[in-house]
């Protein structure tokens, strides 16, 4: 099975698995890897959260584990940084200093809400704010030059109310989403398939198929495979889904 390069613990805000069951998972599952990609979002728009990882907890956690399942599977440090026009600054300069194997640059807000909360919908119709979120990543992503993937490109539609029905990215997104994979490509930033969205009962992973094709006829070949997991019985999910169209697809997946 592929390893899983977008992996949560407790050592995250929203989980509460033991990052050692995280482990003992992906041993089960034979992966050969694990990556640790905790969140830290800087300036996080909501309060009673922080959205920050606490890295002496966090290094002291991974080093056990190394030294505990050393000869089983290698554990590697991660990082999510959710990037916001707030931030970025800060996130640059985060990136230039820091010590990471994996950093995955994400997308979680949009004029300051989350679409996780219900109150992100309000105000704008779905396909406005759909179109609003792909041109921010968009407009910040271009200012990021060393993250390796770029988590859940279409992040916005796992919390759409809607869900996926009136979802044609490559019919109404496809100028931005074009310039978004065509920086990816330029600045060597992998794709993320990320396999939450199988996970909350939809018929696609992120990204979209049809966005994914589209990567591999601008040229784009490298993709990063991740779950999202927040809980151990996710980890791993739906990766022998995918592993057909990525074959099809004669992508490179960093494992």
């Amino acid at each position: 099975m592929y390893s899983d390069f977008h992996v949560h613990s407790d050592l995250s805000f929203d989980s509460k698995e033991p990052a050692e069951n995280q482990v003992k998972r992906a041993i089960e599952l034979n992966m050969e890897k694990i990556c640790f990609t905790e969140h830290h979002d800087i300036g996080w728009c909501y309060e009673g959260y922080t959205s920050l990882v606490d890295m002496d907890r966090y290094n002291e956690t991974i080093s056990y584990l190394r030294e505990k399942y050393s000869g089983q599977i290698e554990i590697l440090q991660g990082i999510e940084l959710g990037i916001t026009k707030e931030n970025i600054n800060e996130v640059k300069e985060y990136i230039e200093n820091a010590n990471f194997d994996f950093i995955i640059a994400s997308f979680h807000e949009l004029n300051g809400k989350d679409p996780y909360f219900p109150g992100f919908w309000e105000g704008k119709s779905e396909a406005e704010l759909i179109d609003d979120y792909f041109q921010v990543t968009y407009e910040l992503l271009k200012e990021i030059k060393h993250a390796d993937t770029l988590g859940h490109i279409d992040y916005i539609i796992r919390y759409c109310p809607s869900r996926d029905t009136n979802y044609n990215p490559m019919v109404d997104q496809k100028e931005v989403i074009d310039k978004i994979l065509n920086h990816l490509i330029e600045s060597d930033i992998c794709l993320e398939i990320n396999t939450s969205n199988l996970a909350k009962g939809f018929d696609f992973a992120h990204p979209h198929p049809d966005i994914l094709k589209r990567y591999v006829e601008l040229g784009g070949k490298k993709v990063t495979i991740g779950s999202d997991a927040h809980q151990s019985d996710k980890l791993g999910y739906g990766f022998n889904e995918i592993k057909e169209l990525i074959e099809e697809l004669n992508l490179e997946v960093k494992q």
